[in-house]
């Protein structure tokens, strides 16, 4: 590791932060475009793939660099949302989904944490490895992939929990207000698990685990993992800039996760 998140809020005195986050992040992009093999766009719902790829149109030209997105085929499904981008920018799209039996499914699910070495936090791992398995397939060996704009800018709804008494302190009602709504707007037993999600002892979290049944999937025999508490997760609440203390976080261990 060549380097590490500062541990204090120093962009507060950068001035013009806004640009230099955005030349920030055209740079980046800039650099990865520096390839000698063919490369590819992944597309979804997000602000980071849609971004990513509206920068590197803008540098390679209309036409010219292909997109793969995943369908699931829900209600919420990003493919409809990817779609639209991949039109607007002038981009050959690729939509790939998966009729995998449980059968199927398991064995990929096996594969997958065998090449690992580990488990992974998330199902959407199965649909990555379907979307990447369909890059390969294309001949395309680099893909720019968009992941941690929701976790650099608090886009997530449980920051709001931490999000909104800062909100209140600094005046901005109004801001606060459509987090509040926007955080219960599925009723207040969805936005409360939320809220104890983030608050919770880790002690009491494995507790609703059992209550769900999710801890007897992962305590089964072929799935067995004896694995050591990685120090102790800190509150969000532990200082008084506990939103940039939970982003680092974030970023510290949930990113390196993915």
């Amino acid at each position: 590791q060549y380097w590490e998140y500062p541990r204090k809020a120093i962009v507060e005195s950068t001035p013009n932060r806004i640009e230099h986050f955005e030349e920030t992040l055209r740079d980046a992009v800039r650099i990865r475009l520096k390839s000698d093999v063919p490369f590819c766009v992944l597309l979804s719902g997000g602000v980071d793939s849609t971004l990513i790829a509206s920068i590197a149109q803008e540098h390679i030209g209309s036409g010219k660099i292909p997109a793969f997105t995943y369908s699931s085929g829900d209600h919420d499904d990003e493919s409809a949302f990817a779609n639209d981008v991949a039109t607007e920018l002038d981009m050959p799209i690729t939509i790939c989904g998966t009729n995998d039996s449980p059968d199927e499914y398991r064995t990929r699910l096996r594969r997958i944490v065998q090449g690992l070495g580990r488990g992974h936090s998330s199902t959407a791992i199965i649909s990555v490895d379907k979307l990447y398995e369909a890059v390969g397939n294309s001949g395309i060996k680099v893909a720019l992939d968009g992941q941690g704009a929701d976790e650099l800018l608090a886009g997530y709804k449980h920051y709001f929990s931490i999000l909104i008494p800062i909100l209140i302190r600094k005046g901005h009602f109004k801001e606060a207000y459509a987090c509040l709504r926007d955080q219960y707007k599925h009723g207040l037993l969805s936005g409360a698990l939320l809220n104890l999600r983030l608050r919770l002892p880790e002690s009491a979290k494995r507790y609703a685990r059992y209550l769900y049944g999710y801890e007897q999937i992962f305590n089964q025999e072929t799935f067995a993992i004896d694995a050591p508490t990685l120090g102790r997760v800190h509150s969000p609440t532990d200082n008084p800039n506990g939103l940039n203390r939970y982003l680092i976080k974030q970023h510290d261990e949930g990113l390196e996760n993915l």
